[in-house]
């Protein structure tokens, strides 16, 4: 079962059961894009590097996370309930909306 997919226009894309819906960012070989995560090509059990920080302004909220083999390990300084704790990655819903994509990456 995948637990990430990658569109077509070069996007990794997964659930956060922490946001309750998708996240997305580039990933490595993307031509013209500044930011770029780098992804090990392994959709059942992917690592993406560096860590994601997504940041959702108006509700004022931060989910900070590395994805290493299939799990997701939310940092403690992610705003939402699962801060500090780790999940094994699950297939997006069908209908699962993306959720914001103002990514970046940890320093």
């Amino acid at each position: 079962m995948n637990v990430i997919e990658v569109s077509a226009d070069g996007i990794a894309l997964w659930y956060c059961p922490a946001c309750k819906h998708g996240h997305g960012v580039p990933i490595e070989g993307q031509p013209g894009r500044q930011q770029v995560w780098k992804f090990n090509n392994r959709k059942q059990k992917p690592t993406l590097t560096p860590s994601v920080i997504v940041r959702d302004i108006p509700k004022r909220s931060v989910c900070h996370s590395t994805i290493t083999d299939g799990v997701i390990e939310f940092m403690k300084d992610s705003t939402h309930s699962m801060a500090g704790k780790t999940f094994t990655m699950k297939k997006m819903p069908q209908d699962e909306p993306l959720g914001p994509r103002v990514e970046e990456k940890s320093k």
